[in-house]
């Protein structure tokens, strides 16, 4: 049946759709493909440029810069940074000149060109004919150019670069060809056939090409205005711009496809970004790093410690190598969750644990929603926002211990839900059969894995890895930057100095090098090295309150700064860059020139009148103690002093040849071998065994070189063992100046972290001769007597030989250190803000006492007496209400500010400065002679034994107690150890500046206080200020300490600040705010103009150093109060709290066999771990961490103990 016709209704008027009438057409045509309307035009236009192609051609572009006329569609500025952004590219990547897609647009007349210089086959590249100009072109003729302006200042930098490479190398060959025969050795031959030609042969072939770059050439007579406008564009709209991370990942993506790592990254010499990334891919520790998060999908490339800049920091920071350790760990910790094992609860836990870890892990189990679900769940319970995560790791802290094990419950569920979601959604089912095996039982294992807690190896008190624990452990580790360096440096001693060693040494993190040194370190078992290791990091995060405290004792002693700059340091011995004596007049640097023999006596004679002008200000006093017979008793007296210092010099020279020629008949390696980070080696540098002993400062630090110094590098020989001895002659001097009295505090961090090392890691040192052979003579069946005998391993060796340490008699708490902490960080971002308003105002012309508008900044102009006085008033209300800000609480506003809670800040010098600022800011660096040093340190010695006798008699609480003002006479003071000139803080006069310039961060006091006295030699007597402006100095005297009185006048006696050091290097003025911390890496700048160079030179009176060794009395009070200035609230120190300290008496750590108890031996050797060497299947070692007394076993242990065994079970119930 037909369907019924649809009757059509009528519509009313104008209700009629267009749809419905022939207003439109019936059909819309064919969809086909379509692009938009301006890409077809680009389109046309790049039809239109290709038929004006004439062909493709080599250009120098150097040689006819002049011929070209760049801007003519396009007139792009020349932007330098964008020629220095080429030019690096070229340096990092090579020149690619002759790639088409480089290729330059030039604009020329058909007719002024030679037939033949150019071609119509884009592939021949250098291969390409030259451009060349006919006859029938103008004489000075002129070419448009549509692009390539930044690249052809680029490429001439580039030119330059190669060229002066070029010329280096080859004079290198002409010196070693112009030696004597005899004198050539067979590295040096090799050095110059295999490396030195080999380079001068590819950098010849390189300057063949000259400016060359591929051109394509239009035919002008086809370039109208628009198509000159459309070649001369930069293609760059549809290109996306690489970030520098994402192209530090793909540089590491190509060398691990290739087969290559670390250790294959040649050194380039380009800057910026390039060099960036050079230098981190070229660390071992940082390659291991990429490789985890490269593995792990974008979890971690997209976080915000990834970011470059960032990252490039956090792995050159002391703290690097710890994080990337910590990182891999737990990654591996993570990945043991997730392979194809089946989980089987019959088999014991221990077994079941082995198989885990040496399981391949299944990475695409690991996904990143998983990834993100674990780490929501550690930033509830343990991330930055907790009061957990200030105490990650710490197993003594009882908020970790409760925190961690919610969070382990947490993590178990998280992976049972994940696997559970999947299964609803089936999406399971389009996982591999191997992604499904591992999610089904990932809760399972991970459970076990995370109720382990005797393999600490395994770091089994940290959380699981992801991507919020490395934001915690950069902040925790950054609050302890300073610290780690300077433990690392316990073990690779000249982790200082690495600058001064040049590219030949690029240790990268000090924590790293730390582990290298360990690895090699003979007193360690190498199959037990990595364990060591292990305990070590640990224990930085189990005393992360004794490392806090520590950081506060290296900021307080402001640690002497070294001389990183080889030509500065051999001046220091009085040694010229090429190795001879150094004249006196060659100090003036780069400046002065290169003058004739005769102009010697001249340079000698400017010399001696500018160290006069230096000087005399030191010397005023003089005149006093030789009855101020005048010039005569001055000059004769300054006589003395030059050649004391000369002696002095030439001992230092003498010690520095002799090193030399030690170092010089030392091994001589060809080659280096590389090893993994983690790879157990011996040093194949060493010292020739026909060397004494100690016969030079130093040596032993050496020994325990991390760098191969012995190895053929491109530079000679002679000058690098010159160099080093300097290095280690230096470094032993600086240590030797503070790390005694650092480790000497019995009330610093420094001590417990250094005896918590030595005995911790006890029992991964080797085992005594005699001890094994106890061992070896008992039979099968005495195996209980043998289970009884503990072995007797070696003590641990340091490098810097200080080998006792107090025993630490406080107890560091958390909260305590973190407030002081917090306080001091915060004190030092106020003075930073006060220091930028003193700045702004001294820069200002409006506020200098100056008429005739010709003055300078650079001329350092005064202030009006009236600017002056005002911006110190204004000091003083800021640093009233910077206090109030610290306290954290509302507090009146009170004038009365407690002296050592100002602000530290810097004014500019005035003419009618006091003497006593003048000399702070003139105060140089003075390394003394190794004879000098021997006494100073005898002497002290036997004052520190004297002073330590004297405490254990009394109760541990008044030796804690005690606090001793030394008030020394300054006229009457040690030889050896006169006091520092030091006024009392009261910010409001330029007299403050006698203060502030010696801080290198505060709160500080000086680490060589009585040897910066030493250097000054001055006796402030009150006549030293007058005829000058008044000003408040604030020179008070101690009201405890008597003055002598055989004294026949009555100079004024200070408060001496110090810290507990020996005064044997001089520390230079830094500014009042926090300095950099220490690196290996970064070169520390110092922009202030109101300290002076770090690497002058300054003569120095030793005068009677026999006698003051014979008689100690100055000697004493000085370190007396050395023993009790950080803990006090004296002068600029800001007051640390201090917990409430324990009884018992004060005793050394001589040896650990002497004071500890000895622990289980732990001689069972079981399967290799993921790190390779070998468990301890005893478990937890019985590790001494903050606790050193036999009182602190309480009920906190207890109910800890309690809190584990109860998570554990809660645990194993759930698995």
């Amino acid at each position: 049946m037909p369907p019924k016709q649809r009757v059509q209704g009528k519509r009313k008027a104008g209700k009629e759709k267009a749809g419905d009438t022939l207003l439109l057409d019936g059909a819309r045509g064919p969809a086909g493909p379509s692009l938009d309307d301006s890409i077809h035009e680009v389109a046309k236009r790049d039809k239109t440029a290709d038929k004006a192609i004439l062909g493709y051609a080599r250009f120098d572009l150097i040689k006819y810069y002049d011929r070209l006329v760049f801007g003519e569609w396009n007139n792009r500025p020349l932007v330098d940074s964008q020629v220095q952004s080429l030019y690096q590219s070229f340096l990092a990547n090579g020149a690619d000149r002759f790639n088409p897609i480089h290729a330059i647009p030039l604009v020329v007349p058909k007719k002024w060109l030679v037939e033949g210089s150019y071609s119509q086959d884009i592939d021949k590249r250098q291969e390409l004919p030259v451009l060349e100009i006919s006859s029938s072109a103008p004489k000075v003729w002129k070419i448009k150019a549509a692009g390539g302006h930044h690249r052809t200042k680029a490429i001439e930098a580039w030119m330059k670069k190669i060229n002066k490479e070029y010329e280096m190398q080859l004079a290198e060959e002409r010196n070693v060809a112009g030696l004597p025969a005899d004198n050539i050795g067979q590295l040096q031959i090799e050095h110059i056939n295999k490396a030195v030609r080999i380079r001068l042969q590819k950098l010849a072939g390189m300057l063949e090409y000259g400016g060359q770059w591929m051109v394509t050439v239009f035919d002008e007579s086809q370039i109208d205005e628009i198509i000159g406008l459309h070649i001369s564009q930069n293609e760059t709209k549809h290109v996306y711009m690489q970030s520098p991370e994402e192209g530090l990942i793909q540089q590491y993506k190509m060398l691990s496809a290739t087969g290559k790592n670390w250790s294959n990254v040649e050194h380039t010499t380009a800057g910026g970004i390039f060099a960036k990334q050079n230098e981190l891919l070229a660390q071992d520790y940082v390659f291991s790093h990429l490789e985890m998060t490269v593995s792990s999908g974008t979890h971690y490339i997209y976080s915000p410690e990834m970011q470059f800049n960032q990252f490039y920091n956090m792995m050159f920071s002391s703290y690097g190598g710890i994080v990337a350790d910590i990182t891999m760990r737990l990654e591996n910790r993570l990945r043991w969750c997730f392979n194809t094992i089946s989980y089987d609860s019959r088999m014991g836990d221990a077994e079941m644990y082995q198989q885990l870890k040496q399981a391949h892990p299944v990475l695409a189990a690991i996904s990143d929603p998983l990834r993100e679900a674990l780490n929501s769940v550690y930033e509830k319970h343990l991330g930055g926002q907790t009061a957990a995560s200030y105490r990650l790791g710490n197993t003594n802290e009882d908020i970790w211990s409760k925190a961690y094990l919610r969070y382990k419950l947490d993590v178990i569920d998280v992976m049972e839900d994940y696997v559970r979601d999947k299964k609803k959604t089936q999406a399971m089912n389009d996982l591999s059969d191997d992604v499904q095996t591992a999610l089904e039982g990932c809760a399972a294992k991970a459970s076990l894995v995370l109720r382990q807690r005797d393999n600490l190896h395994d770091f089994v008190h940290f959380p699981l890895m992801s991507r919020s624990v490395i934001t915690t452990l950069v902040r925790n580790l950054s609050m302890i930057e300073r610290s780690i360096f300077e433990v690392s440096a316990w073990f690779s001693p000249l982790l200082y100095m690495a600058k001064a060693h040049g590219k030949d040494w690029t240790p990268g993190s000090a924590s790293a090098d730390m582990i290298r040194a360990i690895m090699c370190h003979p007193d360690y078992d190498p199959e037990q090295r990595m364990y060591a290791v292990t305990e070590i990091i640990s224990s930085i995060f189990e005393m992360f309150p004794e490392l806090l405290n520590m950081e506060g004792q290296l900021a307080n002693i402001n640690i002497p700064r070294r001389v990183t700059k080889q030509r500065e340091l051999q001046m220091v011995f009085g040694i010229a860059d090429d190795g001879k004596e150094r004249k006196r007049g060659t100090q003036k640097g780069k400046k002065k020139g290169k003058k004739n023999d005769d102009d010697d006596d001249d340079d000698d004679e400017n010399d001696d009148d500018d160290e006069d002008d230096d000087d005399k200000e030191s010397y005023d006093e003089l005149e006093h103690e030789d009855g101020g017979e005048g010039t005569g008793s001055w000059s004769h007296r300054k006589e003395r002093l030059r050649q004391r210092e000369q002696a002095r010099i030439d001992s230092l020279r003498a010690e520095a040849v002799d090193a030399q020629k030690i170092l010089n008949g030392g091994t001589k390696l060809t080659s280096v071998k590389h090893y993994n980070l983690y790879q157990p080696r011996s040093r194949e540098s060493s010292i020739s065994t026909d060397a004494v002993d100690q016969a030079f400062r130093g040596q032993n630090l050496i020994s325990f070189h991390t760098y191969e110094w012995s190895a053929t590098t491109s530079g000679s020989r002679a000058r690098r063992m010159r160099v080093l001895a300097c290095i280690a002659i230096l470094e032993q001097t600086v240590v030797n100046a503070y790390r005694i009295g650092l480790l000497d505090d019995d009330r610093g961090g420094a001590a417990a972290v250094r005896l918590a090392i030595q005995d911790n890691t006890e029992k991964y040192r080797v085992v005594r001769p005699t001890s094994r052979k106890k061992l070896s003579k008992l039979t099968p069946g005495n195996a209980r007597k043998a289970a009884q005998i503990t072995p007797d391993h070696v003590d641990l060796t340091w490098p810097d030989q200080i080998h006792d340490a107090v025993v630490p008699q406080v107890d560091f708490d958390l909260e305590v250190e973190l407030k002081s902490h917090k306080r001091d960080f915060l004190r030092v971002s106020q003075a930073h803000q006060a220091q930028n308003v003193i700045n702004l105002v001294q820069n200002s012309r409006i506020a200098w006492e100056d008429t005739t508008g010709a003055v300078g900044l650079r001329d350092c102009p005064a202030l009006r007496p009236q600017v002056q006085e005002a911006l110190e008033a204004l000091v003083k209300v800021l640093s009233i209400n910077a206090y109030i800000q610290r306290q954290s609480s509302k507090l009146p506003f009170d004038s009365n500010l407690p002296p050592s809670e100002g602000l530290d800040v810097l004014y500019r010098a005035a003419e009618d400065e006091p003497v006593i600022s003048r000399i702070a800011k003139n105060r140089k660096f003075v390394v003394p002679s190794r004879a000098e040093e021997a006494v100073l340190l005898e002497a002290e010695a036997r004052v520190r034994q004297k002073h330590r006798a004297g405490s254990n008699g009394a109760s541990g609480s008044q030796c804690d107690s005690h606090s001793v003002t030394a008030s020394i006479n300054l006229h009457h003071a040690s030889p050896i150890h006169p006091p520092l000139i030091q006024p009392s803080i009261k910010h409001n006069t330029c007299a403050d500046v006698a203060r502030d310039t010696g801080l290198a961060q505060p709160p500080s006091t000086q680490a060589s206080t009585a040897h910066d006295a030493l250097v000054l030699d001055v006796d402030p007597a009150p006549s030293s200020l007058t005829g000058r402006r008044p000003v408040t100095t604030d020179l008070h005297v101690g009201p405890e300490c008597p003055t002598s009185p055989s004294t026949t006048r009555d100079p004024p006696v200070l408060d001496i600040n110090t810290t507990p050091s020996p005064p044997i290097l001089q520390v230079h003025p830094g500014s009042p705010w926090p300095a950099q911390p220490p690196t290996t890496h970064v070169p520390a700048s110092d922009n202030t103009c109101y300290g002076n160079s770090e690497d002058y030179i300054r003569p120095v009176e030793f005068d009677d150093i026999g006698s003051a060794a014979v008689s100690d009395d100055g000697l004493e009070d000085y370190l007396i109060a050395l023993k009790d200035v950080s803990h006090t609230k004296q002068g600029n120190a800001v007051p640390r709290p201090r917990p409430i300290p324990r009884g018992g008496e004060v005793s050394r750590h001589q040896s650990s066999k002497e004071t500890w108890n000895k622990r289980e031996a732990s001689l069972s050797v079981s399967s290799t771990d993921s790190y390779g060497g070998n468990r301890h299947i005893n478990g937890k070692p019985n590790r001494k961490r903050r606790q050193f007394g036999e009182d602190n076993v309480g009920s906190s242990g207890a109910a800890l103990s309690q809190l584990h065994e109860d998570g554990d079970n809660i645990i194993t119930q759930l698995a």
